[in-house]
C-alpha cells in the first residue's frame, strides 16, 4: 500500500510538471502571435509564430529563456517592445490608439445628431399645416386685365 501511495505522489509530480512545462510552452506560442519577427528582412509583416526563417530563432529562445526564469508575460512583452520599438507588438497598444476605437462613435454620434436636427427642423415647420397662400407681386394688375380681357371677349 505505501508502495502504491509513492507510486501515485509520483505520478501527480510528474503530470504537474508537465503541465508547467506545457503552461509556459503555451504562453510561449501565445507571446510568438502577439509579436513581430524583428528581422530587417521581415519587414515587421511576419508574427513569430507564422515566421519560419531562422532569424526568427534567437528571439522565440530570448523569449522562451524569460518565461523559464519567471519573468511574467506583459514584462516580456516589454522588454521585446523595448529592444526592437513599439512595431514588434502585432496588436496595437489601446491607450496609444484609443482615437481608433472612439472616433466610429463619435462619428455615429454625430450624424445622429445632425439627422435628428434636420428631421425636426422638417417636422416643426410642418406642424402648422401649409403655408399661407401670398399674392404674387403684381397680381392686382394681372387681374384686372384678366378681367379686361374676358369682357371684351363676351
Amino acid at each position: 500500500m505505501l508502495l502504491g501511495l509513492r507510486i501515485l505522489l509520483l505520478a501527480t509530480l510528474a503530470s504537474s510538471g508537465a503541465q508547467e512545462e506545457s503552461g509556459a510552452e503555451a504562453t510561449a506560442e501565445r507571446l510568438e502571435r502577439l509579436l513581430y519577427c524583428g528581422c530587417p528582412r521581415e519587414n515587421w509583416t511576419k508574427t513569430l509564430e507564422a515566421c519560419i526563417d531562422d532569424c526568427a530563432d534567437p528571439q522565440k529562445r530570448e523569449i522562451r529563456a524569460w518565461l523559464a526564469a519567471g519573468v511574467e508575460e506583459e514584462e516580456v512583452l516589454a522588454r521585446q517592445k523595448d529592444k526592437y520599438g513599439p512595431k514588434v507588438l502585432a496588436l496595437a497598444d489601446a491607450r496609444s490608439n484609443a482615437w481608433i476605437y472612439v472616433l466610429p462613435f463619435l462619428g455615429l454620434v454625430g450624424v445622429g445628431a445632425t439627422l435628428y436636427l434636420r428631421l425636426r427642423r422638417r417636422s416643426v415647420a410642418g406642424a402648422g399645416g401649409p403655408p399661407e397662400a401670398r399674392p404674387l407681386p403684381g397680381a392686382e394688375t394681372i387681374d384686372r386685365e384678366i378681367e379686361e380681357e374676358l369682357a371684351r371677349i363676351e
